[in-house]
Parts: structure tokens; C-alpha cells; sequence
């Protein structure tokens, strides 16, 4: 609703005692009041017509007349003509309005998009299309864990033709987005009996939380340049391991072929399973993407995908490809948990996915995203020349390294004091790395306009940090 529109109480929730010696006239002029001194009906809210609250408590008209002219006279109500009153309580307490967001502070944060880029009109025109032609046995209860069959399908042959996504609709589960679909796969694990699972050093903080909330134990593997140094999960005894093969978050590089290989191998010789967090594989802008780890090895392979890039995080939808074993399993834990999907939301997805307007979509926001990375890549060149910016030129963030004498953690202090708020890299690292310090640096929110000034207020802040 617009913040300027006045608030229209349609119903009101007015108990009468017509036992009491009380007139209802005086009554129901009381509750009113009540409720305007309190606050529950605030400055400017619209109260029902005359007939249309006398409808509703049972009483005649003449009751809500008067009882409207008293509180008008008494200067609690605002009256015109043929229209219902508004309430006018003056200094009485009302709504605060809310806190509009600070404009002084500037979030690079390395996972969030820009919503100014959600295709609205797309999705606008296609919620009409869906709710113009859905049955109405599509707005039930969902029939299983799931998700809309209609999603699963298209999702199916989207995966298969973009990400070599080996998959049917019945191995897809959709869900609220990676952090739920890792919730998801730690209950199967845990049903299943696993008990270690290894994960990426450095790599998304909420992990390690969410595996150790369903007992499962944390095995940090380190992180080089090609990508996870597989060659520690042999001996490291885990029964699952997530990786970020597409664009390693928080590093940016890539899974080399060789270890993508020796995953693969991995997971077949123990019986284990990979779980492909298949992070930022949509925004790769030095060359085509590399195609999934699933579609090499789909029988011990879970893939995670979301729309909380592509689309924003309000639209909740990710979805989990996994060997059927595993995905029966998810089903089992999911409708044990009350599902999770949101129905309408797949339905509208669907549609943008069957008429290629999801892609379109996907293709401006790459180009977009790449002159914010080729600017900010240029500005700290010019402003910061000791910085190496490391990993491939994709995704929503920069990660670069600092001199190995530098502070970053001062340095973050010392930006914040600007009004940017930056991460470290230790604030990813689960176990101590032997490396140079670093800063992770997102542009998904970054205008273009406020590149060069972001770069120049990082540099005052790094030369501070030296004070």
C-alpha cells in the first residue's frame, strides 16, 4: 500500500453487552474512543461506513450515527459527506512510521543482488498469465514434498540444456533456497547415518552451523587456486562433502578438471556424496561456464541451485537434484517439516523459464554485473596497485589480497568508520589459513556511479590502518 494512502479498517472487532443497562450507542462510542486513545486505531485510519459497521455488530444504523457524531464533536473523528469518518486523534499515539534505511552507508556484500534489477514487469505479466489459467486444484495443499510438478519439469530440461544437469523431474525437490536445501541434506545424512562432513576453507559461514545443529562433525578442507585440494578428502574420512566448483565462494576460482576428476573418484571408491552448491555458475564473464560436477557423476551427486541471485531472495525458491535414494529421503524429512516450497512462486517461475524470459533476464543481469566487475577491477588498479584480485572474473564479489604485512581486520574497522561495511577473509575461515590477508568485496549493490569513490574511501581506510 502506498505509505501516503490512509489505512481502511474494513472490520473492527467491537464487543457489545447488550445485558448492561449501558445504552449501545454509549457503548460502542466508549470502544472507540478506546481504541483511539490506545493506538490500535491510529491517526488517519478509515473507519467502516455508518451501515456497513452497524452490519457487522447487529445494531441499527442509528446506534453507529450516533455514536459517529459524538466522537466527531468531541473532535476524535474527521467527518465529510457521504464518506466515512477518518480518524483524528490529534496528539493520541499512533503507528510510527517506519525507519526509512541509512543513505550513509555503503554494504559491499559478496552474495546480494541488486533489486533494482528484478524483472518486474516480467514477473508481473507472468503471475497474470499463471492466475488467468491455473486450476484451481493448483492452490491445495500440496499433493507430496516435492513442489509443483510444472517447475520440477521445466527446471529439468533448464538444467540439462544450461548447467549439463543429468536429471528428471522426479529427482528435483524444490525448496527455500540454498541454506534450506543444506538443512535438507544434512536431516537425509543424518538419517542415513553419516556423521562428518567436509566443507571448503574458506566458505560460507552459516555451513558449518547448520551441519553441527544435526550432529554432524566439520572436516575444513583448505582452498587453493584450483579450487578444493581434493587430495585431503581421502584421508579425511567424510561422508559428504560440499564444494562451490562453478566459482568457489569466497576465493573465486575454479574446480580444476583434474580434481573435478578426482571428486568424482572420490565419491564412487567411498560411497559418499557431493554436495555442488552451485554457486554463481550463471555469472561467468571470461568465457563460457564449466559444466556441473553432477552431470559426471549423478548417482553420487546432490546439485543446489537458487533464484536468490537471479531473481532476489524474497522469491524463496532453490532446488535440490539428487540420486533418487537421497531424494526420497529429503521428501521424507521435508513433509516430516511441513514442506517448505512456495507454490505460487514455482508456478510463475515455470512460466518465465518455458517462454525464455528467465534467461533473458539472467543474460542483462551478466552484462550489467561484468561492467560493475571490469569498473571496480579497474578503480582499485588505479587507487590501490598493491592489491591482486584473485580467482575469475564472475559472480557478485571480488576477492583480493593484501600485502602479507597488512592488517585487515584494522582495515575493515577503519573502512566502517567511512560507512562501508566490508568483510575480511578470515571472517570465512573455519580453520587458520597460511596466507596473505584479504578483503572480499561485493558489487552486486555497487552503482557504477560510486566505484571510484568506493575505491579511494578503501584506499584512506588502508592507509589509516598503517597509523
Amino acid at each position: 500500500m502506498d505509505a501516503r494512502q490512509s489505512p481502511k479498517a474494513h472490520e473492527l472487532l467491537i464487543e457489545l453487552d447488550r445485558g448492561s443497562r449501558e445504552p449501545l450507542r454509549r457503548q460502542l462510542e466508549q470502544k472507540l474512543r478506546a481504541g483511539i486513545e490506545d493506538g490500535s486505531l491510529p491517526d488517519g485510519t478509515r473507519l467502516p461506513s455508518s451501515r456497513g459497521l452497524a452490519d457487522q455488530l447487529g445494531v441499527s444504523r442509528g446506534v453507529v450515527v450516533d455514536a459517529y457524531e459524538q466522537l466527531t464533536a468531541q473532535g476524535f473523528l474527521l467527518s465529510h459527506p457521504r464518506r466515512a469518518p477518518l480518524v483524528c486523534g490529534g496528539d493520541m499515539p499512533a503507528l510510527a512510521p517506519p525507519r526509512p534505511p541509512s543513505s550513509g552507508r555503503l554494504v559491499v556484500s559478496p552474495n546480494t543482488p541488486d533489486l533494482r534489477l528484478f524483472p518486474r514487469r516480467l514477473w508481473q505479466l507472468a503471475t497474470a498469465q499463471v492466475m488467468r489459467d491455473l486450476p484451481d486444484a493448483a492452490l491445495d495443499y500440496p499433493r507430496d514434498s516435492y513442489g509443483p510438478p510444472d517447475l520440477r519439469a521445466a527446471l529439468a530440461g533448464y538444467l540439462s540444456r544450461v548447467r549439463r544437469v543429468r536429471v528428471e523431474s522426479g529427482n528435483l525437490i524444490l525448496t527455500l533456497g540454498f541454506l534450506h536445501s543444506l538443512d535438507l541434506l544434512c536431516r537425509a545424512l543424518a538419517a542415513r547415518g553419516a556423521r562428518l562432513v567436509a566443507v571448503e576453507n574458506p566458505s560460507i559461514p552459516e555451513q558449518a552451523t547448520i551441519i553441527s545443529r544435526h550432529g554432524l562433525q566439520v572436516a575444513p578442507i583448505p582452498v587453493d587456486d584450483a579450487g578444493m585440494v581434493v587430495e585431503e578428502l581421502f584421508s579425511a574420512r567424510a561422508d559428504a562433502a560440499i564444494v562451490t566448483p562453478a566459482h568457489q565462494f569466497p576465493l573465486g576460482s575454479v574446480l580444476s578438471p583434474q580434481r573435478r576428476r578426482a571428486m568424482v573418484s572420490w565419491a564412487r571408491e567411498h560411497k559418499t556424496l557431493i554436495i555442488e552448491n552451485d554457486y554463481d555458475a550463471e555469472f561467468r564473464y571470461d568465457g563460457p561456464p564449466v559444466g556441473a560436477i553432477q552431470g559426471l557423476a549423478p548417482d553420487h551427486t546432490a546439485y543446489v541451485g537458487t533464484t536468490s541471485k537471479t531473481l532476489a531472495p524474497a522469491v524463496r525458491l532453490g532446488w535440490i537434484a539428487a540420486p533418487m535414494q537421497i531424494a526420497n529421503t529429503i521428501a521424507e524429512v521435508q513433509l516430516a517439516d511441513s514442506g517448505g516450497f512456495t507454490g505460487l512462486n514455482a508456478q510463475i517461475l515455470a512460466n518465465l523459464m518455458l517462454s525464455g524470459a528467465y534467461e533473458r533476464h539472467v543474460q542483462r543481469c551478466r552484462r550489467d554485473y561484468r561492467r560493475r566487475r571490469d569498473a571496480l577491477v579497474a578503480a582499485l588498479t588505479a587507487a590501490l596497485p598493491q592489491l591482486q584480485a584473485l580467482g575469475i572474473a564472475g559472480g557478485l564479489h571480488l576477492a583480493v589480497r593484501l600485502p602479507r604485512a597488512a592488517n585487515a581486520e584494522r582495515i575493515v574497522e577503519a573502512a566502517r568508520a567511512d560507512g562501508i561495511e566490508i568483510r575480511s577473509l578470515s571472517y570465512y575461515t573455519k580453520a587458520p589459513m597460511d596466507a596473505e590477508p584479504g578483503l572480499i568485496i561485493g558489487y552486486g549493490r555497487l552503482p557504477l556511479p560510486s566505484v571510484t569513490a568506493f575505491a579511494d574511501a578503501l584506499a584512506r581506510a588502508i592507509a589509516r590502518s598503517d597509523e
